[in-house]
């Protein structure tokens, strides 16, 4: 089974002896790879961070199985406290970077910030209108300079 990269066939780069031809990588599957070691790398640097966004992470996967309609808002407090924490020594954009080469995720330029913390929090169910009306929300009570203990009431 060839493949073709970029237009071309690869060449053969073992000899005979029963040795199936290496096939050069793609750019993609370069990348997958690269990301991987990132993340890798991220989680053994930032243990604590890991720990605190699972910990909300698993606060929102609760709020969404008690069938509560805003028993999210706690959870996302919590979010809020750790930006609040970060926006307030100038770390905000630092730890996003961080946030974001932990759990794999591609950041926007001059996008929400919160949005790739809203991200790595829901992973899995994390769909775009939710990811936006959650982002927006804090990213305006940050805007607004809403108090952590004050943010349940802004959302």
């Amino acid at each position: 089974m060839d493949r073709q990269v970029n237009g071309r066939r690869p060449k053969a780069r073992a000899g005979g002896f029963g040795l199936r031809a290496q096939v050069p990588q793609t750019p993609a599957a370069q990348r997958r790879r690269e990301v991987a070691r990132a993340q890798e790398d991220a989680k053994r640097k930032f243990p604590n961070l890991e720990e605190k966004l699972d910990a909300i992470r698993k606060g929102i996967r609760e709020a969404r199985l008690s069938g509560r309609r805003f028993e999210y808002k706690e959870p996302l407090r919590a979010l809020y406290e750790l930006a609040y924490g970060w926006s307030e020594n100038d770390l905000l954009e630092k730890r996003i970077g961080q946030v974001a080469a932990l759990r794999a995720i591609r950041p926007r330029k001059a996008a929400n910030p919160f949005s790739v913390l809203i991200r790595a929090v829901l992973e899995d169910d994390a769909d775009r209108k939710t990811v936006s009306r959650w982002s927006v929300a804090l990213n305006n009570a940050m805007e607004n300079e809403v108090a952590p203990e004050d943010v349940c009431e802004h959302l």
